[in-house]
């Protein structure tokens, strides 16, 4: 039986108890985590029901492409459902089968302990001493998902890594020069957290449009992320994935030894508004052209976009030449391809899953996705200066054409005096 000693019942604000020394709170023993989970709601009320309304709880939707939609964008695979345990289901559970919404199987640790010495996976740690830690989140604590992946630090992303849990001003200027949680701009309000689950984090959430001594730089940020001229480069430390090549995979005893990675990456720039496109189960592609598992959906006559910095990873994915779609592999588990290194059958396996016809044969397309890029803030003496991207002997950072002006804007000028945005009918 567990025990538990509680200050302050019922009369202590939710912050106050978090603030407070959990050593005067929380006595154990503790049998299981979800009597950890069950000591924490005694105090938070109403918490439980606040996480599962959380995106960090309800990843899965209804819709099949939602899951899928976000493997390829992050892992740049296609996977079926089946493939996806129920810890990425609900990433901050306790998994149980009988009743996997009770609140007790809500992991509170893997957000609030602070002896960093905790996994739910393992039993190396004093669980009365972990649960005595908990306090609000730190960088480690949202690094533990946010900045890994199953072959180390950053291979997603690219502007998140384990060097931002002590990082110094050079790598990030907020979290480094200024100490930022990743809270800090990622603000919780009944455990929903902006960026995710309410209204998007931006940097004019703290700074405006004269934020510059200069006028011709502010007259910049219309048009001009701030991230774009503040991140000039991301994966400083550590190397991030920017090529995955599935057709090598075939003829090898692992399916892993597929992928290439670098560190100091210049980014990509397109037009965004908030927006993404994603490929969606069994949609057409043309065989010839590039499969684009997630890009930015806007141009330069979206009144609301602006230019931002991207990862761009490219490479090659299964696909079926028939039926012009790509396959969503069947990998995981005993009848998956990391297990058989069985191509036919695991496409057949995984398109039965997420419904589709297999013709029997696995080819491959040349495939590419963009993931937004907005931390790793470099000091504003590391800013992109004017001549990085304007004059004709200019750097030529970004690509003009590509961006959808005739030539240079410092002489061609913007898109409004071109009337090139779109005339809302509002």
């Amino acid at each position: 039986m567990k025990k538990f000693f509680m200050l302050f019942i019922l009369i202590i604000f939710t912050d106050k108890i978090q603030s407070q020394n959990h050593e005067e709170l929380i006595e154990g023993p503790f049998e299981t985590l979800q009597e950890v989970t069950e000591t924490c709601l005694g105090c938070h009320d109403g918490i439980g029901e606040e996480v599962l309304a959380s995106r960090h709880w309800n990843w899965k939707s209804s819709d099949k492409s939602f899951f899928y939609n976000k493997s390829l964008s992050y892992e740049f695979r296609v996977a079926p459902n089946s493939d996806l345990s129920a810890s990425q289901f609900n990433h901050v559970s306790f998994y149980s089968k009988e009743n996997p919404n009770d609140v007790n199987n809500i992991d509170c640790l893997i957000c609030h302990e602070q002896t960093g010495t905790y996994s739910k996976y393992t039993k190396n740690y004093d669980i009365v001493k972990v649960a005595q830690s908990v306090k609000k989140p730190s960088r480690k604590n949202c690094g533990t998902c946010h900045f890994d992946s199953q072959k180390g630090s950053d291979i997603r992303h690219g502007d998140l890594d384990k060097s931002l849990i002590k990082p110094g001003k050079n790598i990030d200027v907020h979290m480094g020069g200024k100490n930022f949680n990743c809270t800090t701009c990622h603000i919780s309000k009944g455990h929903k957290i902006s960026g995710a689950d309410s209204k998007t984090v931006s940097c004019m959430n703290c700074h405006n449009d004269k934020t510059h001594k200069s006028p011709t730089l502010n007259k910049h940020i219309k048009n001009v992320a701030c991230e774009t001229c503040h991140i000039r480069e991301f994966a400083k430390e550590n190397s991030t994935k920017i090529f995955v090549d599935w057709s090598k995979s075939k003829s090898e005893k692992s399916f892993e030894n597929n992928s290439v990675t670098a560190s100091r990456i210049k980014p990509q720039y397109l037009w965004y508004s908030g927006t993404n496109k994603y490929y969606s189960v069994g949609e057409k592609i043309d065989s010839k052209s590039t499969a684009v598992l997630v890009k930015p959906d806007a141009s330069i006559s979206d009144a609301k976009a602006k230019i931002y910095p991207f990862k761009l990873v490219k490479g090659k994915l299964p696909f079926d030449e028939s039926n012009n779609y790509l396959i969503p592999l069947k990998v995981n588990g005993n009848s998956g391809l990391a297990k058989t290194n069985n191509w036919n059958s695991s496409a057949e396996i995984g398109m039965k899953e997420m419904e589709l016809a297999f013709s029997g044969k696995v080819s491959f397309i040349e495939a590419e996705s963009y993931l937004s890029v907005n931390h790793m803030v470099s000091p504003k003496e590391e800013a992109l200066k004017c001549t990085q991207c304007h004059g004709v002997k200019g750097e030529k950072i970004l690509n003009w054409k590509e961006l959808g002006y005739s030539g240079d804007p410092m002489r061609t000028k913007g898109r409004e005096k071109n009337k090139l945005l779109k005339i809302s009918k509002k």
